[in-house]
């Protein structure tokens, strides 16, 4: 593993997502869900071998597709509910940005409350951008915060295959570097 992603690993030689999932995602109609804000459809790629694979190693797994609006953000957050997602972009723009942050030292670390709240933000942090490569999978650990701006005047729309419960990053990552897969 590539060790200055610590955020998130690009599967380059994974197949490229099939028209199919392409276009019933371009062709979904969104909901918005309330916790947290966003919108999301469902999608069909549950059906796959690839998706069984996945559910079987690490047991609970989910897959929708996920829409940001146009000229919006999506602000700095930890996904609650799951640890882990694998996501192809569906739809992009060139000023689509998805970003990590970290501290700048280890004097700047804060922890979160019971409820999720900061208990000492840093003024200053480390900036990590997500860089995907199209039509091929990309490995994100959402227990780092992150957020998404979409500054363009059209959606951005990704597939998003979510690892739940207490799988790791690292175990994902790990386990997707050892098996080959031809098609999903």
């Amino acid at each position: 593993m590539d060790s200055s992603f610590k955020c998130f690993y690009n599967l380059v030689d994974f197949p490229e997502l099939p028209e199919k999932y392409i276009e019933e995602a371009k062709n979904s109609k969104y909901q918005l869900r309330n916790t947290p804000t966003l919108y999301w459809a469902d999608s069909t790629f549950y059906e796959t071998s690839f998706f069984k694979i996945l559910e079987k190693e690490f047991k609970e797994c989910d897959v929708t597709y996920s829409m940001n609006p146009p000229n919006s953000s999506y602000e700095w957050h930890i996904d609650m509910e799951r640890n882990v997602t694998i996501n192809w972009v569906i739809k992009t723009n060139p000023e689509a940005r998805t970003f990590f942050k970290e501290p700048i030292t280890d004097d700047d670390w804060y922890g979160f409350t019971d409820n999720g709240v900061p208990e000492k933000k840093p003024v200053i942090c480390k900036l990590t951008e997500l860089k995907y490569n199209s039509n091929k999978p990309t490995i994100l650990d959402v227990t780092k915060q992150h957020c998404i701006y979409n500054n363009w005047s059209e959606e951005r729309i990704i597939l998003s295959l979510s690892v739940m419960g207490n799988t790791s990053y690292k175990e994902v990552v790990e386990f997707l570097q050892d098996i080959k897969i031809e098609s999903y």
